[in-house]
């Protein structure tokens, strides 16, 4: 074994460390050193300064332990990433964007249809095998100088399509399965078109399911800050969960460079007393019952006014604190649709909120591109708010049919 052996540099063991050596110990110690260097690896660590190893040799390393990624993390930052870069797209387009109307007679403008290409072009391409469910169709883009429009945004914005392109990632879109082993992204590429119209708040929201359940949600908000709910100069925020790993906040700017930091992590109100509770709701009563609303504040006793927002900026804002409670009662026969709920259910329960029917059953995804749902939505910043507002609710209700 000779040269494979460590060797004392003579003159360089401290003479406090050599008191502490007697007979017997330098003995052992002599013993130790020349042993083959694979067998004396933490010892080398803690004398490194006082030994010498035999030119051509090396002292062994330990081995590198493998470092865990967070489960969802790289379809988190590609969809955040994506998010914040098509909020961008929509800014620009936002002062002179003109609507056209669907057959269901609501209004849908270049941004709508700009955002979904490009976040579905990103995503196509970083998981090519994902499925997409989104709120937009080429049915209304049989107009050529909207499809000009929307194709000047969209490439504006560094995609680089032709108009086939641009048509074939909005048709990818058309998922109508509801598989539960596969990964779908549901997208709504701008959440409240109303709000964005008339310059007040919107979303662009987006989520992943897995097994039939959203795991990932992102809620890009551009016109909303870090620390106000009203619309105004600002570089926009971006919220961000994950399945069983919290709920995060950051502006546009920092969330563009997602692999850097994951912004802050925020929490929903632990606020318990309903009489101080904040209601958010819809601005358009077509959106929600302004009428219930306002019975199911007078059973809580609530007396702060309704804080009207369009989109799921309301589950951002509750997210972090700025509301307590939010109610969503459709009028009779509509049907919610899966992207107006996916992502902001993700970011509110992360946050330590909850979000149920209006009797207090979870909200079922598995179902495509509609939830089984016509008991109306109810999300709360916690579960004791909860319970008393699903109690207050089903109250509320009752009392409204004892009238009629």
């Amino acid at each position: 074994m000779k040269g494979h052996h460590l060797h004392v540099v003579r003159g360089t063991i401290p003479p406090l460390l050599l008191g502490f050596l007697n007979t017997h110990t330098m003995a052992r110690t002599a013993l130790l050193f020349a042993c083959p260097i694979h067998t004396t690896s933490s010892f080398v660590s803690t004398f490194a300064p006082y030994v010498r190893v035999p030119t051509g040799h090396r002292v062994p390393r330990p081995a590198r332990t493998a470092m865990t990624v967070p489960r969802w993390s790289v379809e988190r930052n590609v969809a955040v990433r994506a998010v914040a870069e098509a909020g961008v797209l929509a800014r620009k387009v936002q002062s002179t964007a003109r609507s056209v109307v669907k057959a269901d007679s609501s209004p849908v403008t270049v941004a709508d249809f700009g955002v979904q290409a490009y976040i579905i072009s990103k995503l196509h391409k970083a998981f090519p095998d994902a499925k997409f469910i989104a709120e937009e169709t080429t049915d209304a883009l049989s107009d050529p100088k909207l499809l000009d429009a929307v194709l000047a945004a969209v490439n504006g914005a560094g995609a680089e399509m032709t108009r086939e392109e641009l048509l074939n990632t909005i048709d990818l879109c058309g998922y109508e399965g509801s598989d539960p082993n596969q990964r779908t992204f549901i997208l709504d590429p701008i959440d409240g078109t109303k709000g964005f119209l008339a310059g007040r708040q919107y979303c662009v929201a987006l989520a992943m399911t897995e097994g039939g359940r959203p795991v990932l949600g992102v809620l890009g908000c551009p016109n909303l800050s870090l620390d106000g709910v009203q619309p105004g100069d600002n570089p926009g925020v971006v919220f961000h969960a994950i399945l069983n790993q919290g709920t995060y906040m950051m502006d546009d700017e920092a969330a563009k460079q997602i692999e850097v930091s994951i912004g802050k992590r925020v929490r929903a109100s632990d606020e318990q007393n309903p009489i101080r509770a904040q209601l958010a709701e819809s601005v358009e009563k077509a959106h929600s019952s302004h009428e219930l609303s306002a019975r199911v504040s007078k059973v809580l006793g609530t007396n702060v006014a309704p804080m009207r927002m369009d989109s799921q900026a309301k589950y951002g804002c509750m997210s972090r604190g700025d509301a307590h409670f939010f109610l969503r009662f459709p009028r009779a026969g509509y049907v919610e649709r899966v992207w107006d709920h996916a992502a902001g259910v993700v970011v509110i329960e992360e946050a330590g909120g909850k979000v149920t029917d209006g009797r207090g059953r979870p909200l079922d995804f598995s179902h495509g591109r509609y939830l089984d749902n016509d008991d109306g939505i109810v999300a709360s910043s916690s579960e004791v708010m909860h319970g008393k507002v699903i109690a207050a609710v089903q109250q509320a209700i009752a009392e409204s049919k004892s009238v009629v």
